[in-house]
């Protein structure tokens, strides 16, 4: 009699165990495609401040991007009005404003292209932000209540399939795991990079062109305004005012003529800090994830992408 009593319960022992298991997966699956894993679970965790982290790190440097993008067009305004006040009292001296014109094009130029960098940063962080939201509902809607499910048949029909149907399971909860914090990671570790290396050339770079509207600001030009046929002392008046312009002119050259090629150098290192900041790192980063999907799956992902986005088949080595 007490041997079949410890028979039965042996048997009961894995039968229990089994049913609570997957009582907890299917409790777990209801969750995670309800979106309740993330309010009830998650949110008041360290997972959570993980969002609100990456949120605040996307909305800050979207607003930094856009003041930088609205001082630069700001400064490129400033640049056309000194150039048209040029024209306009270019018979005091033509030589000055050939010369003034010579010195603000290229700076014009590079800041045109600028606004272009920022343009894309803007539109890079925008991007980032909704891709962000979209993986976090695949990663746990779609892809953890999938990996549960699967690891549930797996307990119930175990052997039924010519692969293990827990272990396909779990790789795909590691899987919905790193989709979901995928671009909080690329955040984190973007900002952390930002913070020791591009924060400081960014700050520099910003205190010193918000100055440079106030240098190559429009110059004050004095002239006179007559009704009718201007006399000889008013024409020596003009003559005195054009001539004080066109000292006002050269002051204005010379200093333009010292300080432009350090506004161009500001303007180069808040291109190279944006583009690190929005686009390499960022990318970077995400080939390491796609690295990490390829080592759990066995699966070339940068093959496969490589194929549908450049027709390219993946060489075979």
């Amino acid at each position: 009699m007490s041997t079949i009593h410890r028979k039965q319960r042996v048997f009961r022992e894995p039968f229990t165990r089994k049913i609570l298991i997957s009582i907890l997966l299917a409790a777990f699956a209801i969750l995670a495609a309800t979106n309740l894993i993330n309010t009830v679970l998650l949110d008041k965790t360290f997972a959570g401040g993980i969002d609100r982290a990456a949120n605040r790190y996307y909305d800050v440097n979207m607003r930094k991007a856009l003041l930088t993008f609205a001082l630069v067009r700001g400064l490129n305004a400033v640049i056309s009005v000194v150039q048209d006040s040029e024209v306009a009292f270019s018979p005091a001296g033509v030589g000055v404003t050939v010369a003034a014109g010579e010195i603000l094009d290229p700076l014009n130029d590079m800041i045109e292209r600028f606004s272009w960098v920022m343009l894309a940063s803007s539109t890079s962080l925008g991007i980032q932000k909704v891709l962000m939201n979209i993986f976090a509902w695949l990663g746990f809607r779609i892809l953890l209540t999938a990996s549960l499910l699967v690891i549930l048949a797996g307990i119930w029909f175990p052997g039924r399939f010519k692969f293990d149907l827990k272990e396909l399971g779990l790789r795909f909860l590691l899987l919905s795991v790193l989709i979901r914090y995928a671009f909080p990671l690329i955040a984190a570790a973007t900002g952390s990079l930002d913070n020791l290396f591009l924060k400081a050339s960014y700050t520099e770079a910003t205190e010193a062109l918000t100055q440079v509207s106030n240098e190559i600001e429009e110059p004050d030009i004095e002239g006179t305004e007559r009704m009718d046929k201007p006399g000889t002392l008013d024409k020596l008046k003009d003559v005195w005012f054009n001539i004080k312009n066109t000292i006002k002119l050269e002051e204005r050259i010379r200093l333009l003529r010292t300080r432009v090629s350090e506004y161009t150098h500001y303007i180069i290192d808040l291109i190279i800090v944006f583009i690190l900041q929005t686009i390499l790192i960022p990318l970077f980063i995400f080939w390491i994830l796609l690295r990490l999907v390829s080592s759990f799956f066995g699966f070339n992902a940068l093959g496969f992408f490589e194929t549908k986005i450049f027709g390219r088949r993946p060489q075979v080595s």
